[in-house]
């Protein structure tokens, strides 16, 4: 018997959010399948390498080209994107190397590109055209690629599920690995300190969300990169 007769999307986003997607799947059996999408993103092409073999649907957010050619692409995003002679040169293959802004601008450009395709198929496949549908968001909030994404995906998940059915009733939880679990295992001073960082500023950015939904009017403050919710 099936664990889970609701359509559930298992999406997990950097290299720790990907390692327990992929945990998920391994537990599903072929009825709970029918139920249950996973879909894992990353930036980090060697990572991606091993979840396929785990027979995995993926989606990587990189490319051969470095952070200077997308910003040429997507100027736009000098808005807020920390450029310096540090983060223009660095080539995102080997991932986002703890640098946030560094995933959402790999991300932007991906999904410019269809490269989300297979969310928006895994969604098609278990909904089966019901309208409920239940999103489990799985990642880390002190690396580059899931803190990165962590605050835009519920955006953009709500934006796919209106435009499949022209509903908006879609559950989305998210499960992340906060500092505390991952200084430790950082190889020098400076990533520990910014896994630290990163934690705090992903804190402190869905603060100010809920903040701001209290005040609708001032939501267009809040740029997300995939979808801007409109003011009611």
């Amino acid at each position: 018997m099936a664990m889970n007769k609701v359509p559930t999307l298992v999406l997990g986003i950097g290299g720790i959010g990907c390692r327990m997607a992929a945990n998920v799947s391994d537990l599903l059996t072929e009825e709970d399948r029918q139920f249950v999408g996973v879909v894992g993103l990353d930036t980090n092409v060697n990572d991606l390498k091993q979840l396929k073999k785990r027979g995995m649907r993926t989606i990587q957010t990189s490319d051969e080209r470095t952070v200077r050619d997308y910003m040429r692409e997507h100027f736009f995003s000098a808005s807020w994107f920390p450029l310096n002679r540090f983060t223009a040169g660095k080539p995102l293959l080997n991932g986002a190397g703890q640098i946030r802004a560094v995933s959402r601008l790999a991300a932007l450009a991906s999904e410019e590109q269809g490269k989300f395709k297979p969310i928006r198929d895994e969604i098609k496949r278990i909904r089966k055209d019901n309208g409920q549908l239940t999103v489990m968001v799985l990642g880390s909030i002190t690396g580059g690629t899931g803190a990165g994404l962590f605050l835009q995906l519920p955006y953009y998940l709500r934006k796919v599920m209106h435009e499949a059915s022209g509903r908006s009733d879609i559950v989305i939880r998210g499960m992340f690995v906060g500092p505390d679990m991952t200084a430790d295992v950082q190889p020098s001073t400076i990533n520990r300190d910014a896994v630290h960082v990163n934690g705090y500023a992903c804190l402190k950015e869905l603060n100010a969300v809920y903040l701001q939904e209290n005040d609708k009017p001032g939501i267009e403050q809040l740029k997300v990169d995939f979808y801007v919710p409109e003011s009611k």
